[in-house]
């Protein structure tokens, strides 16, 4: 699990695709279709990345040998994406409120959090049978970024779990300067 964390949040901060998964059907359908897509993987993921201008996407697909049941105990609140997140080179801390989550996030160097940028997502999760999402979402971000979107989905298939990872983000005029 530790390094599923590690991936998902280098991708996680880099940057951002959504194929608009609403049921376990659509999520492992649309894996297939990826999977068939690539030629072999080594790799226990796949990856899709893409830069449209200003809207940066990023979708990222694993196969798990954990429970979905686990899965959505660790991960159908704020407070257990706090835990799920971690603290890195990055974010700073986390903070959990009812149904929003607060990332401070900054520079590459130890930094309080007090210093860093305050991103506050919206956060909601639900579950229906053997499909499991979690949404994120925040307006702002620092450097006049905007629109963060981050959408988990997870479903059983051929005994493991399927997880699906999904982050966008818009830039915004300070940001494309500051690249």
């Amino acid at each position: 699990m530790s390094r599923l964390i590690a991936v998902i949040l280098y991708f996680g901060l880099c940057g951002a695709v959504q194929a608009g998964v609403v049921d376990a059907n659509t999520l492992i359908k649309s894996y297939q279709k990826i999977l068939s897509q690539q030629p072999e993987n080594q790799y226990p993921f796949l990856l899709h990345a893409r830069d449209d201008g200003d809207k940066n996407q990023a979708e990222i697909f694993f196969l798990l040998d954990i429970s979905l049941d686990d899965l959505v105990n660790r991960l159908n609140t704020p407070k257990g994406w706090c835990g799920f997140i971690g603290i890195n080179i990055n974010i700073k801390t986390c903070i959990y409120e009812k149904q929003h989550i607060v990332l401070y996030a900054g520079r590459k160097f130890y930094q309080p959090p007090q210093d860093a940028h305050r991103l506050r997502y919206q956060f909601s999760s639900r579950r229906d049978g053997q499909y499991f999402e979690a949404r994120m979402f925040s307006k702002e971000g620092p450097l006049g970024t905007s629109n963060y979107r981050f959408h988990l989905a997870a479903s059983r298939l051929q005994g493991r779990t399927l997880l699906y990872f999904f982050l966008s983000y818009e830039d915004g005029f300070l940001s494309r300067s500051a690249i």
